[in-house]
């Protein structure tokens, strides 16, 4: 941490919505505008933003390059793979991709790599690398996917909790 900084004191001001979104919601940026496309799989909630007059895609965390996350008791495979089927699709529209992490930019293409590669480990085509965590580590070149033997197997927590990834 920054030398002076009072992780101890840090709180995250607490809010009240003014209203909540869902899928199709356009937000008006004054010249411009995203459409919320709600893609459920990573976790529940998760959505990715549309700029279809610029043809760029913001993937939120379905989609980036690195080991994307798919193992957490929210995770849901199979709407994982109904979601990524929805943005492939939009994929002769895209002209970039902007994914929630590692780059800044990737290419549309990866979207139609992702579709294939997330049928071949929901089939079980796919060959993985187990960890001692019960994890599978399936690697597809520019991306990977890092799931659950209890994901693989159907298994489903608790779809209200919402998340980051970042617990196990």
């Amino acid at each position: 941490m920054p030398a002076g900084l009072d992780t101890a004191g840090y709180r995250t001001r607490a809010f009240t919505p003014t209203r909540f979104i869902k899928d199709g919601h356009r937000i008006d940026l004054g010249g411009g505008s995203l459409t919320v496309l709600h893609v459920p799989g990573h976790t529940p909630d998760a959505i990715a933003l549309f700029d279809e007059a610029a043809g760029l895609l913001f993937t939120g965390d379905t989609f980036y390059e690195g080991t994307i996350w798919l193992y957490v008791p929210e995770t849901d495979l199979a709407a994982f793979a109904a979601s990524v089927g929805r943005l492939a699709a939009l994929v002769p529209r895209l002209e970039k991709l902007h994914p929630a992490h590692n780059v800044a930019v990737s290419a549309p293409v990866r979207l139609l790599q992702l579709e294939l590669a997330i049928g071949e480990v929901h089939s079980g085509r796919a060959k993985g690398v187990d960890n001692a965590e019960g994890q599978i580590t399936f690697s597809f070149g520019a991306f990977s996917i890092l799931t659950s033997k209890a994901a693989l197997a159907g298994a489903s927590g608790d779809a209200g909790r919402g998340g980051s990834g970042l617990d196990r």
